[in-house]
């Protein structure tokens, strides 16, 4: 087993796998002297996620589901990255993949849904089960579960009330969801032009 120290983590790893990774607000300097740091002092703000990580043991049939299921769109990285991964856009943030023969997912991630009845309507019509879906009363949130082909939960949710920011203006979680992409830099992904 290999300690994994640094000013912001610990953890170990044994075999290549992370077994855990804790944050930290106190460490030791090179030189040896305990240091601490205010939570704020710790990261830079976090402005989105901006992947997730999922494993699956099928390319091509996880594509199909997630392009059928939420119109995920395929990022096509160049012939290198995408014979050992694949990533895809759904709405303002992606899914990259492990792949495994087995895979072994645990916990779950959640996406946004615009329009909730048409997402169940499209579940229903593609035979895609879902556990029963939840209201909560106080905020007329709706919420269901779903697992994709190698048992990846995903949880669907729907904030109907909106979100506002720090001025009170009403503001959507893209403001141009299907038009947003990610600039390629120089040297990465497939040559264009």
């Amino acid at each position: 087993m290999t300690a994994l120290t640094g000013r912001y983590s610990v953890g170990a790893v044994r075999d290549g796998a992370i077994l855990a990774f804790v944050s930290l607000n106190r460490w030791k300097s090179v030189d040896g002297a305990v240091q601490t740091a205010e939570r704020g002092e710790i990261m830079s703000r976090v402005t989105m996620i901006q992947h997730i990580n999922i494993q699956i043991s099928d390319k091509d049939r996880s594509r199909d589901w997630y392009e059928k299921v939420f119109g995920a769109e395929f990022l096509d990285r160049g012939p290198e990255l995408n014979q050992r991964q694949l990533q895809l856009r759904i709405g303002n943030g992606e899914i990259h993949s492990t792949f495994t023969p087995t895979p072994n997912p645990s916990g779950h991630f959640a996406l946004e849904i615009a329009d909730w009845d048409e997402m169940i309507a499209n579940l229903d019509a593609l035979g895609v089960e879902y556990t029963p879906p939840s209201v909560r009363a106080y905020a007329d949130v709706h919420s269901t579960y779903i697992k994709d082909p190698d048992g990846n939960m995903i949880e669907l949710v729907q904030h109907p009330m909106g979100l506002r920011d720090s001025k009170g203006n009403t503001v959507k979680i893209a403001h141009d969801p299907e038009g947003m992409v990610w600039a390629r830099n120089p040297g990465f992904g497939p040559a264009t032009g």
